[in-house]
Order: structure tokens, then C-alpha cells, then sequence
């Protein structure tokens, strides 16, 4: 009577076992490939814009700029937009207490889904009383941007 060791080693050099075997390895390839290609769904980037060239485009305003002597926070930059069509801006000048303001209530709600999403939505008053919709997108530095959703 054959061992159970002997039993595995005979199973192991059956020529169907070789087949299963290699044909599993196969699988287990194809099914990395397509892991790779959820990645990036529509192929590699044909154009990267940076939040750097952005800034320099006077698409998006650095909070670092507006608060120069503030601790790095969450929010690293908002869009220009959002700035000058929601009354954050006016004659060219930033109205600083008003973005601190908007910092303050998105900060905590980033805080919640940190490592969890990059994305945000939600609600705030302008300081012309309007209410509008907000994003908060995750950026390339980890840090976040705000927007309109027409800026998204």
C-alpha cells in the first residue's frame, strides 16, 4: 500500500495534474491582466494637467497663498470659480475669513471619509447668502480641492 506521500507525488506527475496546473497558472495571468486594466479603464493619459499649471492658468487658487502663515491644512486649492462667482472674491481681492469659513465647514466632512473616498459633496451658503453645491475632490498632492460641480 502507497503512503500518502507517495499517493500526492503520483497526483502531482499525473499528466492531467500538469495540464489543470499549468492551465490554472494561466487563468491566475489573465485574471492579473485584467486587474491591471480596471486600473486605468480607458488606457493611459494622452494629457496631464498639474495642479501647478492650473495655479499658473489662474484655474485654481492655493489656500497656501490665501493663508500664508496658516498650518498646511486639508484644502490645498479652490477653484477660481467657485471664488469669484460664489462672492468670495470681489475687486480682485480674496475675502479671507469668508474661504476660512468655507475650509472650516468642508474640513471636518473631508476629516470623516479620509482613506475611505476622494470624493465629497455637499452644500454651503455663499456670503451672499445663496446656497450652492460644493465638491471636494482628492488632488495629486493628497490633499484636497473645491469646486462647483461645473468646474468638476
Amino acid at each position: 500500500m502507497k503512503s500518502f506521500l507517495d499517493q500526492m507525488r503520483q497526483g502531482w506527475n499525473d499528466p492531467l495534474n500538469k495540464i489543470r496546473r499549468e492551465k490554472n497558472k494561466e487563468l491566475t495571468e489573465e485574471l492579473k491582466n485584467i486587474e491591471k486594466e480596471k486600473e486605468k479603464p480607458f488606457g493611459e493619459a494622452i494629457y496631464s494637467y498639474t495642479e501647478e499649471q492650473a495655479t499658473d492658468d489662474g484655474i485654481l487658487t492655493k489656500t497656501d497663498d490665501i493663508f500664508p502663515k496658516m498650518p498646511q491644512h486639508l484644502i490645498s486649492h479652490i477653484t477660481t470659480n467657485l471664488l469669484q462667482s460664489k462672492g468670495y472674491e470681489e475687486n480682485r481681492e480674496i475675502k479671507r475669513a469668508c474661504v476660512l469659513d468655507i475650509c472650516n465647514v468642508f474640513g471636518p466632512k473631508i476629516r470623516k471619509i479620509v482613506g475611505k473616498d476622494t470624493f465629497l459633496s455637499g452644500y454651503m451658503e455663499s456670503p451672499n447668502g445663496e446656497r450652492f453645491k460644493v465638491f471636494a475632490q482628492q488632488n495629486s498632492t493628497g490633499r484636497w480641492t473645491l469646486m462647483l460641480p461645473e468646474d468638476y
